[in-house]
């Protein structure tokens, strides 16, 4: 769980990360067993496992990404947003707010 966690930045990754780790284990065992796995036992515990980590390496993600917030820095979307005024003509004060004409 917490490979994925570190690994993987967005929660909606988290899955199909974990997916293919299961599918290299399963192709590993195969190779390694020369036969597919057919114990039942191996099944639940494989699936078992995929379950829990994609359930809780999902939880630790969107926490993360709760707790950083949404990354953007306001100043940088005013420079942004007053570049973009520029070009199209609109030049406005530094200290004036946008909704005045």
């Amino acid at each position: 769980v917490l490979y994925i966690y570190h690994i993987v930045r967005k929660p909606t990754h988290v899955l199909d990360f974990a997916l293919t780790l299961l599918l290299n284990h399963l192709i590993l065992t195969t190779y390694y067993s020369s036969s597919l796995p057919s114990s039942l036992f191996f099944w639940l515990v494989v699936f078992g496992g995929s379950a829990i980590t994609i359930v809780f390496a999902e939880q630790l993600c969107v926490r993360r990404e709760m707790k950083e917030g949404l990354g953007a820095d306001y100043t940088q979307l005013q420079d942004v947003q007053r570049n973009q005024d520029a070009e199209e003509g609109r030049v406005i004060p530094q200290g004036s707010s946008r909704g005045t004409p």
